[in-house]
């Protein structure tokens, strides 16, 4: 696997990272200022396709906040206090299943889940 590394500003003033594995699939990854994922193409990404995921966080904790990928589909994530997740909730883009649109996730009294 051959690896590509552009560390260079971008036009959002993000950091690129892109990787090109043996058989020349590219794989793209974009930082943000503290070198958080904000956004990731995968091998296959043309514009509009499904390859393609977008992440943000929140303003003021920082913790990621919602996932979008390449359908449409939006994973929102909630925190407790303690700034566990909690809870994700998935609005589904389409040509995707209905099934799943929560999860709940609960911590015995030490924390574990």
């Amino acid at each position: 696997m051959q690896a590509e590394y552009l560390d260079k500003q971008t036009g959002t003033k993000n950091v690129a990272i892109r990787r090109i594995a043996g058989r020349g699939l590219v794989t793209r990854e974009e930082f943000d200022a503290i070198y958080r994922a904000v956004q990731v193409e995968r091998p296959g990404y043309t514009s509009g396709s499904a390859h393609k995921t977008i992440l943000s966080y929140h303003a003021q904790s920082g913790r990621l906040n919602t996932i979008t990928d390449g359908n449409a589909s939006v994973i929102t994530q909630v925190y407790d206090l303690a700034g566990r997740m909690t809870e994700r909730q998935v609005t589904p883009g389409s040509g995707v299943s209905l099934l799943a649109t929560k999860e709940v996730v609960g911590y015995d009294p030490i924390g574990v889940i």
